[in-house]
Formats: C-alpha cells, structure tokens, sequence
C-alpha cells in the first residue's frame, strides 16, 4: 500500500492579473480567481493589480492560497508610498501603503460586515473609530525569529525569513533592544521583547546561563505605568501593545459607563487588573475574575492597594455561576476566541443591568453580541479604537443595557 505524501509544496504562478472587488470579514483585500475569491496583499479595493499568486498545498489538499501585488495597474487614489523598506517582504504590516483615514475607513467596513452575517445587528451603529495619534513607532511587545544569529520575521505567504534591522511599527525602546541582540547568537528560534514605553522597564525572553550581551535576559516581568499606575507584567501576562490606545480605551470605558460610586463591579477577563484599576475609585465594590495563575499574580501587587477590589482565580462562566449578588456592570474582556457558551449562558441568568464588552475579534464580538442581544439586551453605544495602525485588526469598546 502506498502512503500518500504530506509533504508541505509551494506552488506560485507568476503575472496574474486581478481586480480587487471586496474585502473580506478578516480584512482581507479580494480579488475572483478561478472561480473563488483569492486574498491580495499589497493591493487596495478597486484597484487592478499585477500579483503572483503562491498557493500551498499539503499532499494534493489545498491548504491555503493568496496573492502577492508585483505592479499596480489601475492605482487607488488612497495609495501612498510605504514608508518601510521592509513592507513587502515583510507581512507584518498589512497596510502601510494605504492612507491612514482610509484605513480607518476599512476597519468600519470589516466590523459591519461581521455584524451584517446576524439579523439581529444588521442596524447596529459604530458610534465612532478613534484613531492613533502616533501611527508609526507604538508597538511594546515584539516576538522575533532567529536565523543564523539574525532577528527578524517570516512572510506569512511565502514563509520567507526576512531579516529585520528596524521595524517601525515597534516602539523605539524595542528597536534598541533589537540591535543589542542582533547577530550576537543563535541559541534560541524565537525572541519575544517587551518594554515600558512609559518606563524604559524591560523583559526578554528567554533566559541563556552563557549571557554576555549589555542587556538582561530571562527576567520574571517588567513595568509600564497606564493612566498614572504602574502595573507589573509577568511574562505569561497578556497587556495591551499600544499604551497610547489602551489609555484611550481606559478614558472611553469610564465615560461610557458612567458610575456613580454605587455599582457592584465584575470585571471579568481582568488579566493584570487594568481595567478594575480604572473603574475602582468610580465603583463600590469590584469583584476580577481571571484563569492566568500568572496574571493573578501581577494583579494582586498591581490592586494590593484598593480596598475595594476582590481577585479570584478561576474560569469566567464557572465563578458567574457562584455570585450571590447580581452585578451592576460586567466587564467582558476575552481573549481573541470570544466567550465560551457556559459564560454568555451564566450572563444571561445573571441579567446584569449593563455590560461592557471589549474585543480584539470583530467576527467573535459579533457572534457574542447577537446572543446577548437575542437574550434581551440592546446595543447603547459601540466604539472602535484603533489600537493596531498599519494592520487590519481594531479594538472594540461595546455597551449593552437591559
């Protein structure tokens, strides 16, 4: 019996001409090719581009299959040069050939196309899109692959290493870093950098005994103020990649919700306890739920100082499913997945009087928003924060009220 191949095979054909007529619900830019629709990189909507198209086949299953923009056509007047001699080569930026409004514009575009696969938020409202003062030079966090002592990232098509000196989507503290490391070893695959934009504090990992670098490597956490804190962040420990936003966000969720002081809190998803940071002066009581045993951990030095802030480890749905008091306010803030059933069906007997749902994920956001919806609650506001400029993903900020 002869076993089939599952050998990974790349495939390109060269000089193929497309026409980008759509972007997808994941933002991608689409173009009609051979009877289905092939994403585009580098390519805006409505242009007409020259692409090679590298499709990716394990065995004889088509795995995936997009284009790459070789010459523009028929140019977009939202076309602008990028400024980065990278972008191309590089897929870490999606977008940084596109005007910066227009970009904006796309997110809004790639949000209501989610909420549209549901009758039930098709009239939904994106109140407004905040932009990013600094649209170049924000990124804390980077995860960086090693090749032959050199740092750099792989092409998400054709999975090409690209050897990166300066990436400008990084925070200046990360570039420095970068070049500290650059080329002095080879004894890791991956680098993962973060810095306190607001500190200078720093975290590399990971950790080698043979270390003769100018900089620490393998240290527990870091340290970045927000909003006039200071948080410590392990480094299993999610935080937000963009300070300048995620203190926008903090401004946002506060006015949005209005507390008057009087409110039970659950802050659910709480991480290393941002957002029970922010809302505790304005509540009376707080109640963070969180399952990273890490983030637990940076929480409880993070909010040893509220009095009024409870931390409890556990699984969002099953710690709902104990809560004697009804909240005020929710606070759901998953991670990329959205929330599991047992937790929308927890909210709904609970029947919190608002909720405030922030998420990285237009598609999962609208899945979670149509079965609040369907269970009673209505939209109140729903605001995007650009926290990713030059890429196609975007933060949502979304009320719900009873």
């Amino acid at each position: 019996m002869t076993r089939k191949s599952r050998k990974t095979i790349f495939e390109k054909k060269v000089d193929v001409i497309l026409k980008i007529t759509s972007v997808s619900d994941e933002g991608d830019m689409q173009a009609e090719h051979e009877g289905g629709l092939v994403s585009v990189f580098g390519a805006i909507l409505g242009e007409t581009v020259n692409t090679d198209v590298v499709s990716v086949f394990r065995g004889s299953k088509l795995l995936r299959q997009a284009a790459i923009t070789n010459q523009v056509i028929k140019c977009s007047p939202e076309r602008i040069d990028s400024p980065c001699a990278y972008f191309g080569e590089c897929t870490g930026c999606d977008w940084q050939h596109i005007k910066y409004e227009y970009q904006l514009e796309i997110k809004k575009i790639i949000v209501n196309k989610n909420l549209n696969n549901y009758s039930s938020l098709k009239n939904t409202t994106i109140d407004q899109i905040i932009g990013a003062k600094n649209k170049l030079w924000y990124r804390n966090h980077a995860r960086f692959t090693v090749r032959n002592s050199m740092l750099g990232f792989v092409n998400r098509n054709t999975r090409k290493f690209i050897q990166i000196d300066e990436c400008m989507i990084m925070h200046t503290n990360i570039n420095k870093l970068m070049v500290a490391i650059q080329s002095k070893f080879d004894d890791a695959s991956q680098f993962s950098l973060r810095s306190g934009v607001n500190t200078d504090d720093y975290l590399i990992q990971p950790a080698f005994e043979d270390n003769y670098l100018d900089v620490n490597l393998g240290g527990k956490f870091y340290k970045e103020k927000l909003g006039g804190s200071e948080f410590r962040i392990s480094s299993p420990s999610f935080f937000q990649v963009n300070i300048e936003q995620a203190e926008n966000l903090c401004s946002l969720i506060l006015s949005r919700l209005n507390l008057r002081g009087t409110e039970f809190v659950v802050d659910a998803y709480s991480g290393v306890g941002v957002f029970a940071s922010v809302l505790a002066p304005y509540s009376k009581n707080i109640l963070a739920i969180e399952e990273s045993k890490a983030a637990v951990a940076d929480a409880q030095v993070n909010l040893e100082e509220l009095s009024n802030v409870n931390m409890i480890v556990g699984q969002t749905g099953e710690i709902l499913k104990t809560l004697v008091q009804i909240p005020d306010v929710l606070v759901l803030d998953p991670s990329r997945k959205g929330c599991d059933q047992i937790t929308l069906a927890t909210v709904l007997e609970l029947l919190p009087n608002k909720i405030a749902y922030v998420s990285c994920s237009p598609k999962t956001l609208s899945r979670d928003l149509n079965i609040l919806v369907a269970g009673g609650y209505r939209i109140t506001s729903f605001d995007l924060i650009d926290m990713f400029p030059q890429t196609r993903h975007v933060e949502s900020l979304v009320v719900l009220s009873r």
